[in-house]
């Protein structure tokens, strides 16, 4: 079968090779913290998937039959697979978990999005009862962001049981529409249901403030001029406080108007941004409530970020690793093999060129985009560049002359 299904897609050559650095990159950060790797299944069950996701989620699940006859769905949401293996296979007193994951979901497009599949990496904490699982997750979410080196990234704070305490006493109709409005970061709409709402005077203000509770650390003092006693920004001025002592001070932003669908979000939530996205390419936040749907009581953070939209936004970039078009020349091919091995021995990946003609293979590695060619049987490189001979005595694998 030649084709692929509208909106799948298979990758291949260097956009394949991106994402799989970017892998190893970000398994290599969270194993150095105790994180595991998880590989959840590409299929879950129809219903828990329906119970535990946003209405938003819901209406973009790819359904499907299993074997088994039963309904399923191609895995919408990674955090989700997360949650439901660490409730099954791990007992109460083997927590915290931590976990750690990178692969695809699938959600049918809305527009201008066309892809059904997209990479998410994206890791989990269970079951720590402190604020320093808030405070591991974040600081590790941007040593992530550095490590990909993805350019003008931040984070964006926030804390759904302030909105929760706002909006409690409203009636249900009223509640859900400005939760929606909020969500959808439509200030406007909020306005208008605010306007014709029958809200309590006392919450009024506060609610009309809310959406203009956003920007620097500031931001959290005027909130106590406007908020209620019970609605406690406590929580997102001590992350800010302690990312800002980490050094990610001019990274970090709050906006009190972080709305979240689902009401099993429990405190601070993030959304992150980079470069000329004007969406979040991910977020996360405290969802203590996914838990206990599992049956399992505690604390649980997470985040998970669109790989797709950190590695090919505009400003967003992996370094290639420098990698060297290696030709036999007369030698024997188990001979070329044992001299190719030294170089890769080095650190430095070698491609092998078997085509029998110099130029040939040398104009082959142009067009691969290499920027060096050898020829083992004499030790001679070849700068493609400046289309100049090195020896190899002379040649550094960082890429240059000695």
């Amino acid at each position: 079968m030649k084709g692929l299904p509208k909106g799948f897609k298979s990758i291949g050559g260097i956009e394949a090779e991106r994402i799989e650095r970017a892998r190893q990159v970000f398994f290599e950060l969270f194993a150095g913290y105790g994180y595991r790797l998880l590989l959840p299944s590409s299929v879950q069950l129809f219903g828990p998937c329906w119970e535990c996701l946003s209405g938003e989620v819901r209406s973009r699940i790819v359904s499907l039959g299993t074997p088994s006859g039963e309904t399923g769905c191609l895995r919408p949401d990674l955090t989700l697979a997360a949650v439901s293996y660490l409730s099954s296979h791990y007992a109460p007193e083997e927590r915290p978990l931590r976990v750690c994951y990178a692969d695809r979901v699938y959600r049918i497009p809305s527009p201008p999005d066309n892809d059904v599949e997209y990479f998410q990496i994206g890791a989990e904490l269970l079951g720590w009862e402190s604020e320093g699982a808030d405070i591991e997750l974040l600081t590790l979410l941007l040593k992530t962001l550095d490590a990909l080196d993805v350019k003008e990234n931040f984070i964006v704070i926030g804390d759904v049981t302030i909105l929760s305490s706002l909006l409690k006493e409203m009636p249900e109709s009223s509640s859900l529409a400005l939760r929606e409005a909020l969500t959808r970061r439509s200030f406007s709409s909020f306005r208008e249901i605010l306007d014709r709402a029958p809200i309590p005077e006392s919450l009024r203000r506060p609610l009309e403030e809310l959406p203009y509770l956003r920007g620097g650390a500031e931001v959290l003092e005027r909130a106590t001029k406007v908020l209620p006693k019970n609605c406690s920004t406590g929580s997102v001025r001590n992350l800010v406080e302690a990312l800002a002592v980490s050094g990610f001070k001019d990274r970090v932003l709050v906006d009190l108007s972080i709305a979240r669908e689902l009401d099993y979000y429990s405190g601070p939530v993030f959304e992150v941004f980079c470069g000329s996205h004007g969406r979040p390419v991910g977020g996360g936040g405290r969802y203590d409530g996914l838990l206990s749907s599992f049956g399992v009581l505690g604390q649980a953070i997470g985040f998970s970020l669109n790989l797709d939209l950190l590695l090919y936004g505009d400003t967003s970039s992996i370094s290639k690793p420098l990698t060297v078009m290696s030709w036999p020349g007369d030698l024997r091919p188990e001979r070329a093999m044992k001299m190719a091995a030294e170089l890769a021995a080095c650190g430095v990946p070698v491609e092998m060129s078997w085509i029998d003609q110099r130029n040939r293979s040398i104009e082959l590695a142009r067009r691969r985009g290499y920027r060096w060619w050898t020829d083992l049987s004499d030790g001679s490189i070849f700068d493609l560049e400046k289309n100049t001979l090195i020896e190899r005595a002379d040649w550094s694998p960082e890429g240059g002359r000695t």
